[in-house]
């Protein structure tokens, strides 16, 4: 049993729970009790992995406290009055420099910063990046102990008003700096026709689906209005993440369909399958 770093989030601090069993406390120098927070682990359901040895189910938790508690000096997690794990707080909070991106490899981008503690605590990093001037913030990379990470390309979103941010923990105590990210590259769409089936065979009045998922690094997942669908022989079929087509309202033979998409900043991405269309 640990407890993991803490970090400062802008979120209200959670209820507590008087049926908890467990407790969140914090303490003063005096040895008196600041603030407690009762609340009880979810436990994993997942099945041991083939060949672990079996023993008490894995459980997790996150508990929000309130900010500006200065009198603590230390953590507790306790369970039915029995103290699990602990956590001293240092003196001194950690010291973070702002952070600075440059190219990695084809497919990364390498973010470096510094980072030290006055009191030599050991030093936890996470990784942001915000795409609207700090409005909200992606965790791009988490749990970093080093000084610096490579960033895949495809998680970092394309545009001009992109920050970067560095979090860092003492493990109880935290601190971040940011910085201005170049602007990257647009990141396009990836669609794929999942019906028909590539090859497939249509006759009479045979409803074909036509349907295709779309995502996106800087737009998310599409709800498919920017899929155009097209045939090679018949041209345009219409629009729409799904769109239903009777195959007498085709022209026989071999049709090449493609799926197009289009994202907001303009990339355009395809796929295509075969479907083979007859009478009878």
């Amino acid at each position: 049993m640990e407890l993991a770093p803490a970090l400062a989030v802008d979120l209200a601090p959670d209820a507590d729970d008087p049926s908890g069993t467990h407790a969140i406390v914090l303490v003063s120098s005096t040895g008196a009790v600041v603030h407690a927070t009762r609340f009880t682990p979810e436990s994993s359901s997942e099945e041991p992995a083939e060949g672990a040895t079996a023993g008490a189910p894995e459980a997790s938790f996150l508990v929000v406290v309130p900010a500006d508690l200065s009198s603590v000096a230390e953590v507790r997690l306790e369970a039915r009055g029995t103290v699990l794990a602990t956590r001293r707080l240092s003196p001194s909070a950690p010291v973070v420099g702002a952070p600075a991106a440059s190219d990695g490899d084809a497919g990364s981008l390498e973010v470096t910063w510094t980072s030290s503690d006055p009191d030599g605590d050991p030093l936890t990093h996470w990784v942001l990046v915000s795409a609207d001037r700090g409005a909200s913030w992606d965790a791009v990379a988490a749990d970093i102990t080093d000084t610096a990470v490579p960033v895949p390309r495809w998680t970092l979103p394309g545009g001009t008003d992109l920050l970067v941010r560095v979090v860092v923990s003492d493990g109880l105590r935290s601190a971040f700096a940011t910085s201005p990210l170049s602007a990257l590259p647009n990141n396009p769409p990836t669609v794929v026709i999942s019906s028909p089936a590539d090859g497939q065979r249509a006759t009479g009045d045979q409803t074909v689906v036509l349907s295709a998922t779309v995502a996106d690094p800087e737009d998310g997942s599409s709800d498919g209005s920017p899929v155009e669908w097209s045939s090679d022989v018949d041209g345009s079929l219409g629009t729409g993440a799904q769109l239903l087509q009777r195959a007498d309202h085709l022209s026989e033979g071999t049709h090449t369909i493609t799926a197009t998409a289009r994202d907001s900043a303009g990339g355009v991405a395809s796929d295509q399958v075969t479907l083979h269309v007859g009478r009878s």
